[in-house]
């Protein structure tokens, strides 16, 4: 029976298999999508600005800001920071980006255009944000598997850990 059934689906294709090598594309009908544009490094963030601008910061630690005209990346300005980015974010008025990297972060003021601060830590910082207080949470994912807070002063002593029975405030 399942012999009878799969000779009688191979019957019905045979149609379309004849009519398949006929098939072509032609010029006048295809759409062009445009160039993409190939990076290397690779980024870890990008992000569009209020004011169009795209800021980029890639995984050797190059932070930009670029303008997007008729498809491409157009540098505006750029600072190396020379290390090795594991992540980014920008804060909500755009005018601080903080870079992660292995041994801690740098705090990028986007007028001035220069890292304005260091925060080294230990461990490898995977992620961060602000609060809504202006503070720095930065994430651990490996080992510590946690987040500390970070205010204008320096460690602020409030973390979080993985289990949810570990807030502390000090």
């Amino acid at each position: 029976m399942k012999r009878l059934l799969v000779l009688l689906i191979a019957a019905l294709m045979l149609p379309v298999a004849t009519v398949i090598p006929l098939v072509s594309a032609s010029n006048s009908t295809l759409v062009d999508a445009g160039y993409t544009q190939q990076i290397q490094p690779s980024f870890v963030y990008w992000k569009q600005m209020y004011d169009g601008s795209i800021l980029t910061v890639d995984d050797e630690g190059n932070v930009s800001v670029n303008s997007f005209v008729n498809g491409y990346l157009i540098p505006q300005w750029q600072l190396d920071l020379n290390v090795s980015t594991n992540g980014a974010r920008l804060d909500a008025a755009q005018q601080l980006a903080v870079i992660c990297h292995d041994s801690g972060v740098y705090i990028v003021h986007m007028d001035l255009q220069i890292a304005n601060r260091a925060i080294t830590t230990s461990d490898a910082v995977n992620d961060a944000d602000w609060d809504a207080e202006g503070d720095l949470w930065l994430a651990y994912y490996a080992g510590r598997r946690r987040a500390e807070e970070y205010d204008s002063e320096g460690l602020n002593r409030c973390s979080f850990s993985s289990n949810p029975n570990r807030f502390q405030c000090f």
